[in-house]
């Protein structure tokens, strides 16, 4: 009998063990998760010793260097080489159901018709399988940096001038510009909607896409 209870402890022993050890083991990947892709690109920057945005030189031409979403008669592209971000812009009344895409705000120009284009995504949609959003790095840029946005058969060029962070209500950001801008922003801190982290920047450059170099690119 003695035997036989010695025995049922030390199964419960290891089983509670096992227990708090997976416990303990849930909350610290819940705790590190939201930070892995910020450490995925920190080895990717190391591992490519550049920062393409950087070190390109773009005066020869509008184009990126690398290659970004298979661009379609319907398709246009949000693409940030600074924070490796290449993804379509979504046209719709709603953010709802955007995923890790980028979605143009309905009450803003596009980017043909002049004044501020605004652009907004999530930083972080879901916990593990697609960690990642469109605007998780977004708080990476800084003045001078060059963002991409492909629009109807044509790429426009903006350099960055402003960063800033503001509360959820302050609406101005989205007020219209008499030059050309493009304004991106989302929320901040991580997993909150407390404030806006806004990115500023000027057009500087229109040019066509050229069709060669959409033939070789991947979503």
């Amino acid at each position: 009998m003695e035997n036989h209870r010695e025995k049922v402890l030390k199964y419960l022993k290891v089983t509670n063990t096992i227990l708090i050890g997976t416990i303990f083991g849930f909350a610290f990947f819940v705790m590190i998760d939201p930070f892995i892709p910020a450490l995925s690109y920190e080895i990717q920057n190391l591992s490519t010793k550049k920062v393409f945005a950087q070190e390109t030189d773009f005066s020869a031409t509008p184009l990126p260097p690398m290659p970004t979403p298979v661009l379609t008669d319907n398709m246009n592209i949000l693409y940030i080489p600074k924070i490796n971000v290449k993804q379509e812009i979504i046209e719709s009344a709603t953010i709802k159901g955007i995923g890790h895409k980028a979605w143009r705000r309905p009450n803003t120009k596009t980017p043909d018709q002049g004044g501020k284009t605004v652009i907004i995504g999530h930083r972080y949609a879901t916990i593990g399988g697609k960690r990642e959003s469109v605007m998780y790095n977004l708080p990476k840029m800084e003045k001078g940096d060059l963002i991409y946005v492909y629009w109807e058969g044509k790429v426009y060029t903006y350099e960055v001038f402003d960063k800033k962070v503001v509360p959820a209500t302050a609406v101005q950001v989205e007020f219209n510009t008499v030059e050309p801008t493009l304004t991106l922003y989302t929320c901040t801190p991580l997993w909150t909607a407390k404030n806006r982290l806004v990115i500023d920047s000027k057009l500087i450059s229109t040019a066509p896409i050229v069709e060669s170099f959409t033939q070789n690119l991947e979503v």
